[in-house]
């Protein structure tokens, strides 16, 4: 097994566990159980809804898709205890039903994990849904949270951190993950 050195730098989301569960109706026990990643794309979600000028209750009235691409968790390692709220919080497979739940969205609801494509893909799956008329609007995401510094140790030693230190997504330059 190879030694595993710590990283020095990295792209750090601050406050990841800071999150409102009331205003989502959410139980502060449920809210804890959660996977922030689950969070973390459940307030992106909104936020876009609000910013294209769609409300709860007239999004409610439209088959909105919810497409999210995820492809690791590392959630599940951090958490003790297991709670009635554990299977939700803690499954990716969960993450787009739960912006679909909450927000009362009625198209179509998944999550897709391709690895590295996994977002793209859901992309991809969101345009062929549109298309088909399956749903009229939709909410395509992807999230990808390292919680454990050992993740970031193995993805270090395997050579896939960029060596630059920056995200260049689909750039020439792109060197590996931040």
């Amino acid at each position: 097994r190879p030694e595993l050195r710590p990283v020095s730098e990295a792209g750090y989301v601050h406050d990841v566990g800071h999150f409102d569960p009331a205003f989502f109706q959410l139980t502060q026990a449920e809210a804890q159980q959660m996977d922030p990643q689950q969070r973390m794309v459940l307030e992106v979600a909104f936020t876009a809804l609000a910013s294209a000028g769609i409300s709860r209750e007239s999004a409610m009235e439209q088959r909105i898709g919810v497409f999210v691409g995820n492809c690791s968790s590392d959630f599940k390692q951090n958490v003790d205890i297991a709670s009635p709220y554990s299977a939700t919080g803690m499954s990716a497979s969960i993450m787009a039903n739960r912006i679909s739940y909450t927000l009362g969205l009625t198209g179509p609801s998944l999550t897709v994990d391709t690895a590295c494509s996994s977002s793209l893909v859901a992309l991809d799956l969101a345009m062929q849904s549109l298309r088909q008329g399956t749903c009229s609007y939709a909410i395509v995401a992807g999230v990808n949270a390292c919680l454990r510094e050992e993740t970031f140790e193995m993805l270090r030693n395997v050579g896939m951190l960029s060596k630059s230190k920056r995200c260049r997504t689909f750039d020439a330059g792109a060197d590996g993950y931040v």
